[in-house]
């Protein structure tokens, strides 16, 4: 995708309609078998040229949900928001460009504690003092130490993308990192504390 000649808006439809004709129709079999629906997704972005990250997940009310993320990269989010921007109509579906805001703090550890085999019970976060920059967040778990640096710090900002949502996080946050214990001198907050405080300020 870092090929001036990629043409993305091409790409793009090449995906869309792989999506119509080999994605689309898995979703009432969602639930059943969630892997053969999501290797149908990779195998429509690898074949488009894509080299994406993604979810797929079951709402409430059984739509599946397409969540295409750049993982926090500015660059890939203009590919990732280009993509979405010629979404077809798909009925049952909603597809979004960015991770969203699981609405639960507690169920956004749970669902992060899920997918990296990790508890995150005792998850708490530093924040630096508001800038024009940006906001560090330190995110402190001990079974954090359980990690390599750079494992710890995917983990922080998987579970940051899905407090806050990742759209408000690639615009207020300029720096993460992780740690499995405390640094002296910083005051900590809990999780809910700091989704209501940075919420409070930024509403999307």
């Amino acid at each position: 995708m870092s090929d001036d000649s990629f043409d993305v808006q091409a790409a793009a439809e090449r995906f869309w309609s792989a999506f119509l004709a080999l994605v689309a129709p898995l979703r009432p079999g969602f639930e059943e078998s969630p892997r053969r629906l999501f290797e149908a997704v990779e195998q429509a972005l690898q074949d488009a040229g894509f080299d994406l990250a993604f979810d797929v997940t079951a709402d409430r009310d059984s739509t599946v949900l397409l969540i295409l993320t750049p993982e926090g990269d500015a660059e890939v989010a203009r590919v990732v928001d280009a993509i979405v921007a010629c979404a077809p109509t798909l009925p049952g579906w909603r597809v979004f460009g960015r991770r969203q805001r699981v609405r639960s703090w507690r169920d956004a550890l749970t669902l992060v504690g899920s997918i990296a085999d990790v508890d995150l019970g005792d998850a708490r976060f530093w924040m630096s003092p508001p800038s024009p920059g940006g906001i560090h967040i330190s995110m402190v778990a001990a079974a954090l130490g359980d990690f390599e640096p750079r494992s710890a710090r995917t983990v922080a900002m998987l579970t940051l993308h899905h407090l806050l949502g990742e759209a408000l996080v690639m615009r207020v946050v300029r720096e993460v990192s992780a740690s499995a214990t405390d640094q002296q001198g910083r005051e900590y907050m809990s999780p809910e504390k700091l989704v209501l405080t940075l919420l409070a300020n930024n509403e999307e």
